[in-house]
């Protein structure tokens, strides 16, 4: 790879280690870099093309100028291996933005002359951050604090499935369902609601790429840990008894966990809450969630809020319709339309307003150890109907991505890998027999493992 970019002109810098190492050039050389490319494929090398879609951070600098990330994308495998074993080179084009400026989480690289025998030891080691604070001049950087919220269970755990059977009630199966629950209940009850398929892992890994001007993740579980999960300074795990009072834990309502994330012990003022199998599809920026210093942005689908309780009586739907309910009798104004399958994004203020203004209602879904009929949905439904009400949010257009089961599932999979149309993506969990699927989905998609992983 090396020789074909020096033969055809091609500057490159390096950007990750491998293998796979992956290389970056200037768009600026796009034709050179095909030559290049199309010189290897007559060799007899393999030649992947992925146009549109990355897995690389919106920008990075090297020692003199600053450069963010363009659409066309290449593998090239090497050739004299077994598919199984092949190493691979991955190369893309990037966009010079002019001189490196200092911006809180961007990574620094140095520009490093390729030769046809590189030395790993002569490459820089892992991506440092720099640690400056971001120049007013500088829209895509943060001007005020923005942290990120996941939250997740381990339904593997045996002391989770514990103290879930004891809650369980009579004649209850892993479906939820049971002669004294209703469909609304059933449904917050089923394994579905639970299940882990390592959504989590891809879902950093999307933040890390596409995500670096957050300060800090915080991770909101029921006392656990992945795995896979090392100690690393910018991620917290945050136990449910640290933001919801003694006698509501445990819960096994989502609802109830996300009426009281801005709790969370030193979380900052301005969040972005996700689902844990929600992910960024390409580069974010803080513009991307809030609108000027501090308005969050509602993401509106064109999906109707069910009127009736008879109507999609999931508990995702229930939850929904009675927060719509509490607004238009708080308000006098009728929600219309479901907030989108992506990151919420929140202020601690506006939370807090929630749960005071709508305290008996916030109460009673915390009570509620599993999804019920009476639920409200705070962070994922309220908050955006009251701040657009209170004139403390705006609505906003934002690209994005469903995946649940049936055939469906496979064409909006292939749509993902072949050109990344959207902003976000939501892996929904359809069952075991998507497992497969979307498990190959995502190790295929966003294959590189973020700093905080166990290597």
């Amino acid at each position: 790879m090396c020789q074909a970019l020096d033969a055809h002109g091609v500057g490159a810098f390096v950007y990750e280690i491998g293998p796979p190492f992956v290389l970056g050039a200037d768009v600026a050389r796009r034709r050179e870099l095909r030559q290049a490319l199309r010189s290897l494929q007559t060799a007899g090398y393999k030649l992947r093309a992925v146009w549109g879609r990355v897995w690389l951070p919106s920008q990075v600098a090297t020692s003199s100028v600053g450069y963010r990330v363009a659409t066309d994308f290449w593998i090239v495998d090497d050739r004299s291996t077994e598919p199984a074993d092949r190493p691979s080179v991955n190369i893309g084009l990037w966009e010079p933005i002019g001189p490196v400026r200092s911006r809180l989480g961007h990574r620094s690289l140095e520009r490093l002359p390729l030769t046809s025998t590189p030395q790993v030891d002569a490459l820089p080691g892992g991506r440092p951050f720099i640690e400056e604070v971001p120049t007013a001049s500088d829209a895509t950087s943060a001007q005020f604090d923005i942290d990120l919220v996941f939250t997740w269970v381990d339904d593997s755990d045996p002391a989770w499935q514990a103290q879930r059977a004891r809650f369980a009630l009579p004649g209850e199966d892993d479906s939820g369902e049971s002669s004294t629950t209703s469909a609304t209940a059933s449904d917050g009850r089923s394994e579905l609601r639970f299940r882990n398929r390592d959504e989590l892992r891809y879902a950093l890994r999307s933040v890390y790429r596409y995500a670096d001007w957050a300060r800090h993740i915080f991770i909101v579980t029921a006392g656990q840990t992945p795995s896979w999960l090392t100690d690393h300074p910018k991620i917290s795990v945050v136990p449910h008894t640290d933001i919801l009072d003694e006698h509501y834990v445990p819960t096994f309502n989502s609802h109830a966990i996300e009426s009281a994330l801005h709790r969370i012990p030193g979380l900052a003022e301005h969040f972005v809450y996700f689902n844990d199998d929600v992910m960024l599809c390409r580069p974010t920026w803080p513009s991307t969630f809030f609108a000027g210093p501090h308005l969050p942005k509602v993401f509106l689908s064109r999906d109707r809020i069910p009127t009736t309780a008879g109507e999609r009586h999931t508990s995702v739907y229930t939850a929904g319709r009675n927060a719509a309910e509490l607004v238009q009798r708080e308000f006098g104004r009728v929600p219309m339309f479901v907030p989108k399958h992506a990151p919420f994004a929140l202020t601690k203020e506006l939370m807090g307003a929630i749960e005071e203004r709508f305290g008996p209602s916030v109460a009673a879904t915390r009570s509620a150890r599993f999804r019920s009929d009476t639920d409200i949905s705070t962070a994922a439904n309220m908050a955006g109907y009251v701040a657009l009400l209170t004139g403390s949010g705006v609505t906003a257009e934002l690209s994005a991505g469903y995946v649940s089961g049936g055939t469906r599932a496979r064409l909006e999979i292939d749509t993902v890998l072949a050109a990344s149309p959207y902003d976000t993506i939501c892996v929904n969990d359809a069952g075991p027999a998507t497992d497969q699927m979307v498990n190959e989905f995502l190790r295929q998609w966003m294959p590189y493992p973020a700093p905080w992983e166990h290597q």
